[in-house]
């Protein structure tokens, strides 16, 4: 049986972070559940710091689904570090999904 209580306070956002990627040119939104796992994610391309917090500081349903789908089920992710992961989730589906 699921303990259904666990598995809502499990998913309740506790620390969000915003992220510049120079590299790549563009900002990610990460938002992180009480035990540090990832739940939420979005991006947006540029460096105008404003725009990306009014406009998508906010979680990404299908991205956040992509994330997670290309990490449980590919080995790419393994000996990367979380960052330069999902960098290459974000140009992977930014190329063939938006």
């Amino acid at each position: 049986m699921i303990n259904e209580d666990y598995y809502l306070i499990s998913k309740e956002v506790k620390k969000v972070e915003h992220i510049w990627s120079e590299k790549n040119n563009r900002w990610i939104y990460i938002e992180k559940d009480n035990e540090n796992n990832i739940i939420g994610l979005n991006f947006m391309h540029n460096n105008d710091y404003i725009h990306f917090q009014l406009h998508w500081c906010k979680k990404d349903e299908k991205f956040t689904e992509f994330y997670n789908y290309i990490k449980d089920n590919f080995q790419i992710s393994k000996n990367r570090d979380y960052l330069s992961f999902l960098n290459i989730c974000i140009n992977a589906f930014f190329r063939f999904i938006k």
